[in-house]
């Protein structure tokens, strides 16, 4: 669906049964392949961002809070889901996030938690229609 479909089909499809989850994924499917609003040329290219992630990530290896992990596999022409905008990359998202553990809160629990710092996310977080981070706590 294009941008100009949706526009024409908004009334429609807000009033049809099921109708908002459906306008909801439309809406993040434009998001996802860039459609959504107009792509600003001047923006840093992703593979910039990638390149500082990368930095950061082996930062942390060298001073021994992460582990290095073994690389992921490339992405594959039929791994493509759309073309993606002038300066967007796709990735895989072990490249971008780090697994911090799984089951158990911070030694502290909620004492753990910071006003400001790494979002923390927790089962509470996770629904099957994606994830709520209008109650995400906050690490140092």
């Amino acid at each position: 669906m294009t941008t100009a479909d949706f526009v024409r089909e908004f009334d429609l499809l807000a009033d049809a049964p099921n109708g908002v989850p459906k306008l909801r994924e439309m809406n993040l499917q434009l998001a996802v392949q860039g459609k959504l609003v107009p792509q600003d040329l001047n923006d840093e290219p992703a593979s910039v961002l990638l390149e500082k992630i990368a930095a950061e990530k082996e930062r942390l290896v060298s001073e021994g809070r992460i582990r290095k992990r073994k690389p992921l596999p490339p992405i594959n022409a039929g791994d493509m889901f759309c073309q993606l905008p002038r300066g967007w990359e796709l990735v895989r998202l072990g490249e971008l996030m780090v697994r911090i553990g799984s089951g158990s809160t911070p030694r502290g629990g909620k004492s753990a938690y910071v006003e400001r710092g790494v979002p923390f996310l927790r089962s509470q977080n996770v629904w099957n229609d994606g994830l709520r981070l209008d109650d995400v706590a906050r690490i140092p």
